[in-house]
Parts: C-alpha cells; sequence; structure tokens
C-alpha cells in the first residue's frame, strides 16, 4: 500500500469545543459527498480486488484519495469548530472504522473488511448534515435558502489568498478571460498574459479561486509549448519578467510565475476540442443516440471506454457568459460555402473558418493529442480530451500562419485521469475542475442559476474551503506527475 495519511490529531477534532452552526453544516455537506464519493470508489475497487480484477496499485492510488478527501473533511469540519457529536444521527462506531481504515498502512483485506462501515457512517453523517440545513431553513421562515457562505479570502493566511484580478495601473487591460486578464505592452507585436487564480464551471466563473492555480497552469504551459513546438509553433515569446518591456517589469511581484509575453495573433473562432475517451458531454449524447458530436462510433461503449482512435470534436469559441456550442466537423470544414448550400447550415464560425484552415487546425491538434496522450501515459496519466486554441499571425510578406495560442494542456482546458485507477464503465477519479464541476452540481446547480444558489440568484457561487483545498492539491498533482 502507498503511504498512509498523516491523520495525527485529526479525531480530537470531532469533539471541537464550540458547538456546531448552521452556517458550518452548510458549508461541510459538500465535502462530506465528496468523500462519500471516493469511499464507494474504494470500496467497488476492493471488490474487483477481491476477485483479482483489480490491482494493488489501482486499491492503494484510490486509497490514498479517499485519504486525501477524508483529510480535507475533516479540516473543514476543524475550521468551521464542528461538533459531531452534536449530530444525533452519528453512530458512535465512526471513529473506529476510520481509525482501521486511516492507520497502521492497512492491507486491501483489511480495507474491504471496515469499508461498507465507513461508507454507512459517512452516509449518516451526511443525513445529519442535510437535518441541520432543513432545521435552519425552517428557523428562517421555511424559505428554501441555503445557509450564508463565508468567503473564503477573507479566512485565508495571506499567502495563501487567491489573486481574482489583477492590478496593473499603467497598462491598458484589453479583456478578462474566465481566467487571463490580458494586457496592452509597448510591443506593437505582443500582449502580457496573466493566468489570475479565478476558476470557472460550466462557463461560469466563480466568486472565489484557487491559491497559486494560475502560476500552476502558465507552468504547465511552458512546459507543453517546449515539448511540442515541434508539431506548431506556438505564440509564446517569454515568462521572465525581467526580459518583458519596462512597463510591465515594474509589476514583477505580481506577475512572477504567471506571466507570458506572447506574440498577437487574431484568434480564429474555434474551440479545437479532441476526445480519445468517452466521457463528460459525449457520454451523454452517446448514451441517447450512439453518436458523438455528430459522429458515428463503434456501438457497445461503456462510460471512459477509449475510442478506437481520437476524434475531433470542435465548438464554437463564445464571447465571455456565453456558452460555447458544438458543431460537427463537417459543420466546421465547410462553414465559408454554408450561405451557398442549402441543406448545410451556418454556424458562428463561418465567417473565419474553411475548408484549408479547418484542415490544418484539426490535424494539427490530432497531432498535438496524440503526442501529449502518449508522453502523459509514460508518467502514468491518461491525458482523456483536451481543448486547443489557435491564432493567425501574418509575416513581414502578409502571408498568414496558423500558431497555437492561449493556454496548453492544463487541468483547466483538459481531462486527466490516474491511469493506476482507470476502470472503464463509470466516473473516473481527476485531477482536473471535475471535482470542482461535482461539488457545484451536489449544491443545486442548475441552467438558470448561472448567478448564485436559489434564493440568493445575483450573489454568485463560492466554493467551499474543503474543495479549494481539493482542487489544488489535485492541480499540483498533476502538474508535478507530468513535469517530475
Amino acid at each position: 500500500m502507498a503511504a498512509t495519511p498523516n491523520t495525527n490529531g485529526y479525531y480530537g477534532n470531532f469533539q471541537a469545543s464550540q458547538p456546531a452552526t448552521s452556517v458550518a453544516q452548510g458549508d461541510v455537506s459538500g465535502s462530506v459527498r465528496t468523500l462519500l464519493l471516493a469511499a464507494k470508489r474504494l470500496q467497488e475497487l476492493l471488490k474487483q480486488w477481491s476477485i483479482s480484477r483489480a490491482t494493488d496499485t489501482q486499491v492503494s492510488d484510490a486509497y490514498v484519495q479517499f485519504g486525501t478527501d477524508f483529510n480535507a473533511t475533516i479540516t473543514a469540519f476543524a475550521y468551521h469548530k464542528i461538533d459531531l457529536s452534536d449530530i444525533h444521527s452519528v453512530p458512535g462506531d465512526l471513529r473506529v472504522s476510520l481509525e482501521q481504515c486511516l492507520s497502521n498502512d492497512p492491507s486491501p483485506a483489511v480495507l474491504e473488511l471496515h469499508m461498507p462501515e465507513v461508507r454507512r457512517a459517512l452516509y449518516k453523517l451526511y443525513e445529519g448534515i442535510q437535518a441541520r440545513k432543513d432545521a435552519w431553513r425552517a428557523a428562517a421562515g421555511g424559505m428554501p435558502a441555503h445557509p450564508p457562505r463565508h468567503t473564503l479570502t477573507a479566512h485565508l493566511p495571506s499567502q495563501m489568498a487567491s489573486l481574482i484580478s489583477t492590478n496593473l495601473p499603467g497598462l491598458t487591460l484589453l479583456g478578462q478571460g474566465k481566467v487571463r486578464d490580458v494586457y496592452a505592452t509597448s510591443s506593437p507585436d505582443h500582449l502580457l498574459f496573466v493566468a489570475t487564480d479565478r476558476i470557472s464551471a460550466y462557463d461560469v466563473i466563480l466568486k472565489n479561486g484557487i491559491p497559486d492555480k494560475g502560476k500552476l497552469l502558465t507552468q504547465l504551459s511552458l512546459f507543453w509549448f517546449q515539448k511540442l513546438d515541434h508539431v506548431i509553433p506556438n505564440h509564446f515569446v517569454t515568462a521572465n519578467v525581467e526580459e518583458m518591456p519596462e512597463e510591465v517589469r515594474q509589476y514583477k511581484d505580481q506577475l512572477d510565475g504567471r506571466a507570458m509575453l506572447v506574440k498577437k495573433a487574431t484568434v480564429v473562432p474555434l474551440e479545437a476540442i479532441v476526445r480519445g475517451y468517452l466521457s463528460g458531454s459525449a457520454w451523454n449524447e452517446y448514451k441517447k443516440s450512439g453518436t458523438v458530436h455528430g459522429i458515428t462510433v463503434p456501438a457497445g461503449l461503456v462510460e471512459s471506454d477509449k475510442f478506437p482512435e481520437p476524434i475531433f470534436t470542435p465548438s464554437t469559441k463564445a464571447e465571455q457568459g456565453a456558452h460555447d456550442e458544438n458543431i460537427s466537423p463537417q459543420q466546421g470544414a465547410y462553414a465559408n460555402m454554408a450561405e451557398t448550400i442549402s441543406d448545410l447550415p451556418l454556424n458562428p464560425a463561418a465567417k473565419l473558418i474553411g475548408e484549408e484552415l479547418y484542415t490544418q487546425i484539426s490535424t494539427a491538434a490530432l497531432q498535438l493529442y496524440k503526442t501529449a496522450a502518449d508522453y502523459a501515459f509514460t508518467r502514468g496519466v491518461i491525458l482523456a480530451d483536451t481543448k486547443f486554441e489557435f491564432g493567425l499571425i501574418t509575416s513581414p510578406s502578409g502571408e498568414k500562419s496558423v500558431i497555437l495560442i492561449d493556454e496548453l494542456l492544463t487541468p483547466d482546458s483538459s481531462r486527466y485521469w490516474p491511469l493506476s485507477s482507470y476502470a472503464p464503465g463509470g466516473p473516473q477519479p481527476s485531477f482536473d475542475k471535475q471535482y470542482v464541476r461535482d461539488w457545484l452540481v451536489s449544491q443545486g446547480f442548475r441552467k438558470g442559476l448561472e448567478s448564485g444558489p436559489e434564493g440568493h440568484e445575483g450573489e454568485g457561487w463560492v466554493i467551499e474551503e474543503s474543495v479549494v483545498a481539493g482542487t489544488r492539491a489535485r492541480y499540483a498533482e498533476v502538474v508535478e506527475v507530468l513535469m517530475k
């Protein structure tokens, strides 16, 4: 088994001296639900292990993930000073079962023995928290509202605060994306890209961020830009602030590790998505129609299955706040002919994407994916799918050429899975922001509630502290694994 998660002192936190509050109950329910999912995944693998259909390594990785989520959950409980004994439905043997599973480096056989009881206890814990939330609602007059939420950055130590927005007086801010702030520079041919710690899910920017996320994304993008520059040129110039224009250098403390000077390019309004595995929205479509973005794929696939060959599934590149729209490869290829062919619908990419440009982009995207996926596999990581963006630059002679732009193969733009626990037939543990998406849905997010929880529309969505910590850990881990 892998190293046991450090649980020193955590059981003492179960008996925090101050009584639980309804605010805290609401804040931690999502973390307990995440822990339940990790426990379920571990128990399923243990069943497979008992009949020799899962390896010790797969069990070990799932165990470490369970331990990580457990530690994050207990940290959230301790932070909010929750007294578990105040939640009457929690069984008294919860700690006994957890101690057996989280101490003394247990064998798979020991885990298999105790995990059913752990899952039952955790489910009762979750029910108890939900009951306290219901009591809070009743005390508030029966309104179906969420308890008030903390603003994370107000409670974090200063060194862990997130950079949600840049502040560079004297520089012209050209635009803010979901993650990046883009500035003009004194060089007419270059832009300044700054990766903030903002995070989005389902095209919604959440109110608080993930500490150091921008630095991790930049670090991994630089790694991939260098590793894949033989496939297609990219926009990267330098990440050394001292080599950037003079007006940028004065903000070195704010920009170090999260800024890139890049070539100015005309953005091609097409999200170049490549999928190697059946997951996410592709799985949802496949269940209904047996297709992926209108493309016929083999019958009989299960969720997370690998495709025989990676497939190119482009979407339009929407403006900030709007949703990208899936389009078939045929639409992308023949967009510039759509106005003259009546049975071929016009799409938002029609003004820029013709057959020649489409061929260049789809060919490059598939080669980039295959090269990156092959490398990631050697590091024990599956690159399930990813999104590339391309731009056009003009040479002094007036000739236009395609280059790779924006971020590259980060956990924000890609779906990364640990190879050791890969098991087709369901969702996979991930190193990416699927963790945040799952939490958001567990909190009641749905179409129509993009501006905030029901009853709190307009206030935005605030990520719970345990989810922030878990997301940061996942991003940091995949960067380390891929670059070590």
